[in-house]
């Protein structure tokens, strides 16, 4: 009969420990009884044991499918068969455990799954297989909930997005009709050359309502920013939330939103300017100057 390579009963939260691993690769490895015109499925078999044992579980479970598949071809018993299944599965658990990502985690317990399954259609009587089936279904389930919460918060995170994209633009936008409003209320700032019969120009006449329009631009300019500085707040907020932790001896990874932070942060120093300039009709060009520097960093984030 074909004893299992690797024995449930050493089989721990963290898997094999190394000694009981070598223990058993030296004293509880039985092979099928095959033909001795095939010697190449006894190496396999033996090569299978020895890439799990090394940790290379991939390649072990490959191995193991490859002896199941030339099963016809050979004398090997149904508990056999079920024995292989079963380390199939094995190999799967362990690629699932140390999957970097839940879905594929959840995909290399799922055919561990379907491997245990097929070790217990082969033996009925396998008690191993039908403990590992129960404990891999709560594995599934728990990495089913997991990526559950993932795709919820990845949602709320696209909605924040989505959120602060809209914003923007309706700040850009804001900003656009302000400074054309101011635009379209000043008067002609060109002074007439002089000439010979009029060598020294009138100076520019500002109407008293130009001048009173000024108080109100600026509370207006005011007004956006503080919009702005509430946008860089939300995007200062969800750059944390999308910051992964730290690991020690590696380089701390970078949100998408450094960027748009850089450009961000100097938005509401140009609008504030702007609201300071906008107060006295004179300085209304070095406002619009201001005005246009906020647009253009707005408009950079939104590219």
């Amino acid at each position: 009969a074909f004893l299992l390579l690797l024995l449930s009963e050493f089989w721990g939260a963290k898997g094999l420990r190394f000694g009981q691993a070598f223990v058993l690769a030296a004293t509880l490895l039985c092979l099928p009884k095959i033909d001795a015109a095939e010697p190449v499925n006894i190496v396999q078999l033996a090569e299978a044991t020895q890439r799990y044992l090394s940790g290379e579980y991939e390649e072990a479970e490959s191995l193991f499918s490859e002896v199941i598949t030339l099963a016809s071809n050979l004398s090997i018993t149904q508990e056999g068969l079920a024995g292989m299944e079963f380390n199939r599965g094995l190999c799967f658990m362990e690629l699932s455990g140390g999957a970097a990502e839940p879905k594929l985690s959840l995909s290399y317990a799922q055919q561990a799954q379907a491997a245990f399954l097929s070790a217990k259609r082969y033996d009925p009587r396998m008690q191993r297989s039908g403990i590992r089936l129960e404990a891999t279904a709560t594995w599934i389930s728990e990495l089913q909930v997991r990526i559950e919460e993932e795709e919820k918060q990845e949602d709320e995170t696209n909605e924040q997005i989505q959120g602060l994209v809209e914003a923007l633009q309706a700040l850009l936008e804001a900003q656009q009709t302000l400074r054309n409003e101011v635009d379209d209320s000043d008067v002609n700032r060109t002074r007439p050359k002089p000439t010979k019969d009029n060598p020294r120009p009138a100076p520019i006449i500002v109407p008293e309502s130009v001048s009173a329009m000024a108080p109100i631009f600026a509370t207006r300019e005011a007004g956006l920013e503080s919009s702005s500085e509430a946008i860089l707040a939300s995007m200062q907020m969800l750059d944390k939330q999308m910051t992964p932790p730290s690991i020690d001896g590696l380089p701390m990874m970078e949100s998408i939103l450094k960027v748009p932070l850089q450009l961000m942060v100097n938005v509401p120093t140009a609008m504030q300017r702007a609201a300071e300039l906008l107060g006295s009709w004179s300085t209304w060009p070095a406002a619009q100057a201001e005005q246009t520097t906020a647009e253009r960093l707005i408009e950079e984030i939104l590219e």
